[in-house]
């Protein structure tokens, strides 16, 4: 689980450090699919918004690493390394073809995220529960 935190709070800084500069490409590129300006989040909130879900994360890192590992832990750790696996493909890939290359997060989820996440799910699943009453 602590491997995955990591991996969260190394791509939150790369989209962190470069979500400003691609912010107003973003805004024209988000226009011209919607039809009409959109308003994204200004840098500071979007940095707010990514130190809440590092806070979260760093939450549910501790309560999985505590005490006997169970099914509501199993899920967990799953669902954290699903959730940085899907944010791969929705929105960082296709935002970076459609933002010419790049697109704030794009290195860290293709080189960091999708090797960890994946690795973490196979091994997460490698483990088989005999019943309830083995936690």
């Amino acid at each position: 689980m602590w491997i995955l935190f990591a991996a969260l709070c190394v791509h939150n800084l790369e989209e962190a450090f470069t979500y400003g500069y691609y912010r107003e490409q973003s805004i024209a590129l988000t226009a011209r699919f919607v039809g009409h300006n959109v308003s994204l989040p200004t840098p500071s909130i979007f940095i707010l918004a990514l130190i809440i879900v590092a806070i979260l994360a760093a939450a549910a890192t501790i309560w999985v690493c505590r005490g006997p590992f169970g099914p509501a832990k199993h899920h967990m750790v799953n669902c954290f390394a699903a959730i940085l696996l899907v944010n791969l493909f929705i929105p960082h890939i296709p935002a970076a073809f459609l933002l010419n290359g790049y697109a704030p997060g794009v290195v860290t989820a293709i080189l960091i995220n999708l090797p960890v996440s994946i690795f973490v799910l196979r091994r997460a699943n490698a483990v088989k529960y005999k019943s309830k009453n083995d936690y």
